[in-house]
């Protein structure tokens, strides 16, 4: 007896040799479960998710606004310290970690939830060492005082 995801995989490739798109596409984008498409699950971490890319945004466009780079390893032309920059040093940073923690909690397993922890961890010493030595080079004894009074993560 065949199981119905060699099926679903058998036709597929079939659909996909004989160059039907269309069908491919329907196949593809259905479950072995009886043809029927599935979708991925609502859960109450997907405000979360929304929510940390809106932050992400919100912070772009404020840099952009500000006619300062957002790009890391660029030159900053201002030193912004208002708005979530008063709770942390690394907002944009903060707010990727948080939507990887979401999409750990949405996909419901345990291995996901390293890939966070190793983003931050690599972004910590790849990124945000470097940037915080650039700031203090270009703004000096002000960097250093927000440093005194805000946190780098919360």
């Amino acid at each position: 007896m065949r199981s119905e995801s060699f099926s679903f995989l058998e036709q597929l490739a079939r659909d996909i040799a004989s160059q039907n798109s269309r069908t491919a596409l329907t196949y593809a984008t259905s479950c072995p479960n009886n043809g029927r498409p599935t979708q991925p699950p609502l859960t109450d971490t997907s405000p979360g998710i929304a929510a940390a890319l809106a932050v992400d945004t919100f912070l772009a466009i404020g840099f952009l606004r500000r006619k300062t780079t957002v790009i890391p390893f660029r030159e900053s032309t201002v030193l912004i310290t208002d708005g979530l920059y008063r709770f942390s040093r690394n907002p944009i940073y903060l707010s990727m970690i948080v939507l990887l923690y979401g999409e750990a909690i949405v996909l419901g397993s345990l291995s996901p939830w390293l890939v966070p922890t190793a983003f931050a961890a690599a972004v910590s010493r790849l990124f945000i060492q470097c940037e915080e030595a650039m700031l203090a080079e270009k703004f000096g004894d002000q960097y250093r005082d927000y440093c005194q009074r805000v946190r780098r993560w919360l």
